[in-house]
């Protein structure tokens, strides 16, 4: 009786294909609401209980309200927030671990001094929503290997991306909606220097432009902000892996188009920067709701009660002002006997004995090629160029380059220059970029650096596809070699090429070439 009861009342095709359509649709035509901060909702649903096999089917309304609190770095400091609450043992009491109070039963405060912890959660900053690997300086504030920021250029930009869609919402204000009133804020990024006379109220306003930052009497760096859409967003792993095993599956039907969240990354244009500084980037949220502020003129009593820090990481500023800067160090100015300025190339030379097999391990390490006497020492030296540098020609680790310089690697044993070794105190790009964006291919027409060639009546230099490079881990050195494994040109012309992130991919933002460098 059991299984004719279950047999006769099994869903058909067309309920099991109807039921799945629902499932889709409530995944795909529905999205997360944001709420507005500060907000009371009233929520009321209308359902239907349709058990007992349709009998005795009726209808049920159900409701409830809820207030929302703060956006990010308010929340938690909401009086009625339980974000952070740890119950106090043996006792009725809670701790408010976010702030670091006790409060009893009836909301009433028993204990003020207690070291706040709100490090420990995730929600009280901005530490868990950024894109760490593409955000630009180095938002974690690691500055190993990083290049420091040109402190004068049109592509002196912070740039901060997130992995949700929806965190330009937790830092930014609403507009009215309904007769509830605008909610006023703004996410601010301000630069500190550590010399910064602690008077000075940074930042002065919060309208910055470039012409108010021209006429502003504050001696302090000022930054320009605005929201960018963002056109390669984070998609959540998961989604992303169904989507490649939907459209790469040997069984599976149909075509899945992903459709990107509409998503914005905050872009930060810097003005007042010195060279060679270490600032903080001190990431704030101004919120003054429904309040009147006049961002024009910030002043400390405002900014204490309407900004919380959220993030804040350092960062460096490049001894240079511009790429052609960084490039052109390499011609030297001096004064000669008669006290005429002249300027002299950064050309040195580097002598050791170098025996032929060990040219030409480096010269199959440049062009990816395998080699015995690589691999032997591959564990000892496991990044290329140091395999090359240190392992097979025997050269230490040198001092800094206080330029760009170019270093003739001679063989003592023949007199020839095997090969030259590339220098500057500072990345030529920033070491995030992934290699197949820096060196030369059939996509990237231009390596970082590249050996080119001048038409004996003019146009427009090519690449010498003669000569080959390989760069250091932080792309600060490059080794230059031929295939024959010996430069006997007298003079060389190296083009050096500048790459940015636009928000799809690295683009060439600028190049150099410096001309007639003697190398014999």
């Amino acid at each position: 009786m059991e299984d004719y009861d279950y047999n006769i009342h099994i869903p058909s095709q067309g309920a099991i294909t109807q039921d799945a359509q629902a499932t889709v649709d409530a995944i795909t035509k529905s999205i997360q609401p944001i709420w507005r901060p500060d907000t009371s909702y009233f929520v009321r649903f209308k359902l239907k209980d349709t058990v007992d096999n349709g009998q005795g089917q009726q209808n049920f309304d159900y409701a409830y309200a809820f207030r929302t609190g703060g956006p990010l770095g308010f929340f938690h400091l909401d009086k009625d927030s339980t974000y952070g609450d740890i119950p106090v043992a043996n006792s009725n009491n809670i701790l408010e671990d976010t702030v670091g109070i006790i409060r009893d039963p009836n909301g009433n405060v028993v204990q003020r001094d207690l070291t706040p912890h709100p490090d420990l959660y995730p929600h009280t900053s901005l530490r868990a929503y950024i894109d760490y690997q593409r955000s630009y300086p180095n938002a974690d504030g690691n500055i190993v290997n990083a290049k420091p920021l040109f402190y004068d250029d049109v592509t002196t930009k912070i740039s901060m991306y997130f992995t949700s869609s929806y965190v330009s919402k937790l830092l930014d204000g609403w507009e009215d909606y309904q007769g509830l009133g605008k909610r006023g804020g703004t996410m601010k990024i301000i630069i500190k220097d550590p010399v910064e006379g602690i008077s000075i109220i940074n930042p002065p306003r919060l309208d910055t432009t470039e012409e108010n930052i021209q006429l502003s009497q504050v001696d302090i760096p000022q930054t320009i902000e605005e929201w960018k859409e963002d056109d390669n967003p984070a998609i959540p792993p998961v989604l992303d892996q169904y989507f490649n095993m939907l459209n790469n599956g040997e069984n599976c039907t149909g075509v899945v188009t992903l459709v990107k969240p509409k998503s914005h990354y905050r872009i930060v244009t810097p003005k007042r920067l010195k060279p060679q500084k270490l600032y903080t980037a001190q990431v704030l949220n101004f919120y003054w709701g429904n309040q009147q502020v006049n961002i024009s003129q910030i002043t400390e009593d405002l900014k204490l009660k309407y900004a919380k820090e959220v993030h804040k990481f350092v960062f460096q500023t490049s001894r240079y002002k511009d790429f052609p800067e960084q490039v052109n160090s390499c011609y030297i100015p001096y004064t000669d006997e008669n006290g005429t300025a002249k300027t002299k190339e950064a050309v040195y030379e580097i002598e050791r004995s170098i025996a032929a097999n060990k040219l030409g391990a480096a010269w199959d390490i440049i062009q990816g090629t395998s080699n015995p006497l690589s691999e032997a020492i591959a564990l000892q030296y496991q990044h290329p160029f140091d395999r090359i540098l240190q392992g097979l020609f025997g050269i230490a680790p040198l001092e800094d380059a206080p330029t760009t310089e170019f270093n003739k690697i001679i063989d003592s044993t023949t007199g020839n220059v095997v090969a030259l070794l590339i220098r500057n105190p500072e990345p030529f790009n920033h070491p995030k970029i992934p290699l197949e964006y820096i060196n030369r291919s059939v996509d990237n027409k231009y390596g970082m650096i590249d050996v080119m060639k001048v038409a004996a009546g003019g146009g427009k230099p090519t690449v010498d596809q003669n000569y080959k490079v390989i760069y250091s881990k932080d792309y600060a050195q490059a080794i230059v070699m031929n295939a024959g494994q010996s430069i006997t040109a007298e003079q060389l012309n190296f083009q050096f090429v500048y790459k940015v992130w636009n928000g799809t991919l690295y683009e060439v933002s600028d190049s150099r070439i410096v001309y007639n460098i003697k190398i014999n």
